[in-house]
């Protein structure tokens, strides 16, 4: 099952797409035949806080090598700059 909804926010608008089912696979699977693989996955709630208060967009990356595990997340401003929130390495 998949649900498209328009939602406007203090007159900002935005469009979520919910895909759901029990079957883990089959919502993948429905992601990625839709063209939405390289989304970011988000509850609802988190979304529209973010729309009405301007919540910068987070990236997360952990890169686990023989000897390090690292774990950088990062934050884009609306200008496109990138600002370090978590960096880490063991």
């Amino acid at each position: 099952m998949a649900e498209l909804s328009d939602v406007v926010a203090n007159g900002r608008p935005t469009r979520t797409i919910a895909v759901e089912s029990e079957d883990a696979a089959g919502v993948i699977q429905a992601v990625r035949e839709l063209g939405l693989g390289g989304y970011t996955n988000t509850s609802y709630l988190r979304g529209l806080a973010a729309l009405i208060d301007d919540e910068p967009v987070r990236y997360a990356v952990i890169d686990v090598g023989t000897n390090s595990i690292k774990f950088h997340i990062a934050e884009q401003g609306v200008a496109g700059a990138w600002r370090t929130v978590v960096d880490r390495a063991r």
